[in-house]
Order: C-alpha cells, then structure tokens, then sequence
C-alpha cells in the first residue's frame, strides 16, 4: 500500500501507471491540508527549522566579521599615522629606518 499526500508529483501518469502495473499495490490519498499525518513533514520541519538558524547565525557571523574587520583598520590607521608622527618627530626617513635596524648613533 502506498499512502501519498496530494502533492502533484504523486498524482502523475507515471506514478499512477506504476500502480496498476501491480495489482497487489494500493494506493491511498491522505486529505487535503492533512500534513500533521504525514511523517515526512515532521522531517521538513525539523530541517526548515535548523535551516532558519544556520541562516540567522551566519547573517550574524557576517555582521562580527564586517564590525571586526573595521576595528582592525581603524587599529592599523591608528598606528600607521603613530609611525609616520614618530618619523616626522625623529626627522627623515633614513634616520627612522636606522633607529628600527638598531644603527643609532
């Protein structure tokens, strides 16, 4: 016995020729609307379940990587702009690389 819900798939020339090829088969519709009967529906709602949160928690990881990434540059721009201050404090260029080679004088 083959118990279908009334999805249009189940309900095909093929499906249904199937069917009569096996007199021994039966089929049976369940009722419109009846999906608290229908198994597999248990099955779909615990997926579309785990799917909502997959996609809620990465729309949220997405979020903290953009927020990190901004505070990551802004750190960077904070201490790209310390180190040309300290070398126009410290005077050229030159003199800047030799104090980070340890060439001070």
């Amino acid at each position: 016995m083959f118990i279908m819900d009334n999805h249009s798939s189940h309900q095909g020339k093929k499906v249904l020729d199937l069917i009569k090829q096996n007199p021994q088969c039966e089929s049976l519709y369940m009722p419109v609307s009846s999906s608290p009967l229908n198994p597999i529906e248990k099955c779909w709602a615990v997926f579309k379940e785990a799917w909502r949160k997959y996609l809620v928690i990465n729309s949220r990881l997405n979020i903290l990587e953009t927020t990190a990434d901004l505070h990551i540059h802004k750190v960077l721009m904070a201490v790209r702009k310390q180190i040309w201050q300290n070398i126009a404090l410290r005077g050229s260029l030159d003199q800047w690389i030799a104090v980070l080679d340890g060439d001070v004088q």
